[in-house]
């Protein structure tokens, strides 16, 4: 097994030999085109043929979905060297989607999710076209899963943060709001970001972050042992300020600390954009002490490597509230 794939699904035994995670840990199987439920899970694995090459993805459809009006749907991307079961069990957007009534989806970044999104930086960028990939499973879920395509959704962490905001960047028309979370926006991507539409926004991001940087810089990573693709960000709050400047929301958002509720050395601090064009509001959760994990997710790794927890903020649940504003 590629050390790279230690470091993300098992980072306990390699606990001090790098300061570098990502919670998604298991990998995904390749099923029919039809689609067949894994017993365990409930989800549904789907592949589908694009550029010539087997791709695949997840699904969880919840029963009263299937017939009727059509239903809101939020694909999940996982980060580097994670899969869509991994991203599945991490955040619960599987569970959510049956509460929500909604369609969730799980895509791999590979066949069976061992290839991080091209996301905008230069290391990552490849011939695999994933923004095609993401409209051809869109167009699927349209004809295949009742799915409304004007209330379908992107979230992501991590790698997968960064490839929801090159979405947002070349898909402005496709998705009706978006959120990263422990993602800056890649510096790569920055220049070349013009979105044709105004895109809501929800950053969860933490000042702790040994492998995302909150100030901007290097993304952390161990090119020798192929850990992390590595690359430059802008910091957190400038890719807060792109994304207002990009839906002409006002210069300064609003700041408001958010009661501190558990003693666990973090605290949040709301930063909210106002006067956005097409109400297409940019916010930022600031987590003040915390580390480069989901917030309120499923616990993959030692705090030694991937830093303090809040549990003062859901974010699947933060996620899900910001989208119910735009018809989720």
């Amino acid at each position: 097994m590629r050390w790279w794939r230690l470091v993300w699904q098992a980072p306990y035994r390699i606990i001090g030999f790098v300061a570098l995670v990502i919670a998604a840990t298991l990998s995904a199987s390749a099923a029919g085109m039809a689609g067949v439920a894994d017993r365990a899970t409930g989800l549904q694995s789907v592949e589908l043929v694009h550029q010539g090459t087997h791709r695949s993805y997840l699904v969880a459809v919840p029963d009263g979905t299937r017939g009727g009006a059509p239903v809101a749907a939020v694909m999940v991307f996982h980060g580097g060297g994670g899969d869509g079961q991994g991203v599945a069990r991490l955040t619960g957007f599987a569970s959510a989607a049956v509460r929500g009534r909604f369609v969730a989806v799980f895509p791999n970044g590979g066949r069976d999710g061992s290839e991080p999104w091209n996301d905008g930086r230069r290391t990552t960028a490849s011939e695999k076209d994933d923004v095609g990939f993401v409209m051809a499973i869109i167009d699927r879920l349209v004809a295949a899963n009742n799915v409304d395509p004007r209330r379908i959704f992107a979230a992501g962490v991590s790698n997968g943060g960064m490839f929801v905001q090159r979405l947002a960047c070349e898909a402005s028309g496709r998705f009706a709001a978006y959120a990263a979370v422990i993602a800056n926006l890649p510096a790569d991507l920055e220049p070349r970001c013009a979105p044709s539409t105004p895109v809501p926004m929800l950053l969860i991001s933490a000042t702790d972050d040994a492998v995302m940087p909150w100030a901007g810089g290097e993304i952390a990573h161990r090119r020798r042992l192929g850990i992390g693709a590595g690359g430059l960000v802008i910091s957190t709050p400038e890719t807060a300020h792109f994304w207002a400047r990009a839906n002409g929301c006002a210069n300064e958002p609003t700041r408001q600390p958010l009661p501190d509720r558990v003693d666990d050395g973090t605290t949040i601090v709301r930063h909210a954009y106002s006067g956005c064009r097409e109400n297409a509001a940019v916010t930022l959760y600031e987590i003040q002490g915390g580390g480069h994990v989901w917030p309120g997710g499923a616990a993959s790794a030692s705090r030694r490597i991937a830093g303090a927890r809040t549990q003062e903020l859901d974010a699947t649940a933060v996620i899900v509230e910001f989208f119910r504003q735009y018809g989720l």
